[in-house]
């Protein structure tokens, strides 16, 4: 909202997108860590002064005013410590087990948005959506809600839930949320990944328990780190699941399973699926570019070309005469001057100093030649227009300068690939 407001440049409402992300996610979860690195690992994907500096006060300036609203209080709650070497082990097949969750919930979601879509009328949509989750409720009334319950349930090391309980939960909860984030119901993918994630681990941790294998933890320890792994799996971000996990809960002192939980879950969700559940339909579209590539490099330069427009020049009228001309020429600092129409402010051509030069010394010619008969006609760009579809004119015209239209045909200036590589050149610098 600020950057429009501001009509700010494409890179610097990435910038503010991802500030406004980093306290967002600080201010939830009281973790500003977590905000800090969601924001820089994947929403910028950019570690700078510029990017990191905004992000830190904005993630702790939302984190003190959320403390200061709802108290200093962590999200979940724990009582075990640290892990054996055993159960880090169990700690890479849970991280696999959960990078393949995350893979079916990220393509479910895909899925229930594509067939919820198909149903015309959001009422129709919404209504079908609460008909599901209503009779899933009905079945068992755990899924309803965020689920954070539950999972403080689980990490409390509470006795109640059996595998089978834990099983049929993880089924109707991953359900629920396709449901609901398919026909359009408010919500994300943050919560549904650390309750689906806690109740993973806790099924994994109790079945390791039912096989009989010394040395592991206890399920509830494979709930807290199944959350890092379903988080990481899902989003793509193994620093996002460590840190959120370790700020909602206090468990700093669990990084190594953590750690591994999310390296393993990583490995498995990028070698199998293409992007995360943010990425996944952008890369599809052919919308998504890799960050550093020149294409993302020029898509950074401006949202439109306003920012890299030439404006030390002068402009003549089509019935501009010869001897006029002359006048303006003797106070030009460019070698080009753009022709609009004699009623308008549209750029019909472009007289070239080149184009003209043989025509300045013959007197005889100077109430008889107009700049509408020795202009040269060249495509125009539009402010609607990316920057590659601009670089195709150029390379099309041969020209060096092209003149930049707004969307009701008025000039607004000349965009140049001195101008044009002069930026890209310093954007480079500082992506390198």
């Amino acid at each position: 909202m600020v950057a429009r407001w501001l009509n700010t440049n494409e890179r610097r409402s990435k910038l503010l997108l991802g500030y406004g992300v980093a306290g967002a996610v600080a201010g939830i979860f009281n973790a500003p860590l977590t905000g800090l690195i969601f924001t820089l690992e994947i929403i910028l994907g950019e570690w700078s002064v510029l990017t990191v500096l905004p992000s830190i006060i904005a993630a702790v300036t939302a984190t003190e005013f959320s403390r200061v609203l709802m108290g200093n209080k962590i999200t979940f709650t724990h009582e075990f410590e640290f892990f054996d070497p055993t159960s880090l082990v169990a700690c890479v097949l849970l991280g696999i087990l959960t990078g393949l969750v995350s893979i079916a919930f990220s393509r479910s979601l895909s899925w229930s948005e594509k067939k919820f879509n198909k149903i015309g009328s959001p009422w129709a949509r919404a209504a079908l959506g609460g008909a599901i989750i209503g009779g899933m409720a009905y079945l068992n009334p755990s899924v309803l809600g965020e689920g954070y319950n539950i999972t403080q349930e689980f990490l409390a090391q509470m006795d109640q839930h059996t595998v089978d309980w834990v099983l049929l939960f993880i089924l109707l909860k991953f359900i629920a949320c396709c449901v609901t984030l398919g026909s359009g119901g408010v919500g994300g993918v943050f919560a549904p990944s650390l309750v689906l994630g806690s109740a993973v681990g806790m099924s994994f941790g109790l079945i390791l328990g039912l096989t009989g294998w010394e040395g592991v933890a206890e399920p509830a320890a494979f709930a807290l780190v199944g959350m890092a792994g379903m988080v990481t799996g899902v989003m793509h971000g193994p620093l996002t699941g460590v840190f959120l996990v370790m700020e909602s809960t206090g468990g700093y002192s669990l990084i190594l399973p953590l750690m591994l939980t999310a390296s393993s879950a990583m490995v498995t969700s990028s070698f199998l699926e293409v992007g995360s559940v943010y990425t996944r339909n952008l890369i599809f579209k052919g919308d998504l570019v890799k960050r550093g590539s020149d294409q993302h490099l020029l898509r950074s330069l401006s949202r439109d070309f306003r920012d890299l427009l030439d404006h030390d020049f002068l402009t003549v009228r089509d019935s501009t005469l010869l001897g006029e001309f002359v006048e303006v020429f003797k106070n030009a600092h460019r070698n080009y001057f753009p022709v609009l129409e004699a009623d308008s402010d549209r750029c019909i051509g472009i007289v070239f100093l080149d184009d003209i030069r043989s025509y300045l010394f013959d007197t005889h010619l100077y109430n008889i030649v107009s700049m509408g008969s020795i202009m040269r006609s060249l495509p125009t760009i539009s402010t609607n227009e990316s920057i590659e579809e601009a670089l195709d004119k150029f390379e099309l015209s041969g020209a060096w300068a092209l003149p930049v239209m707004d969307g009701k045909e008025r000039f607004l200036g000349m965009l140049s690939k001195s101008t044009l590589f002069d930026h890209y050149r310093r954007e480079l610098q500082i992506t390198v």
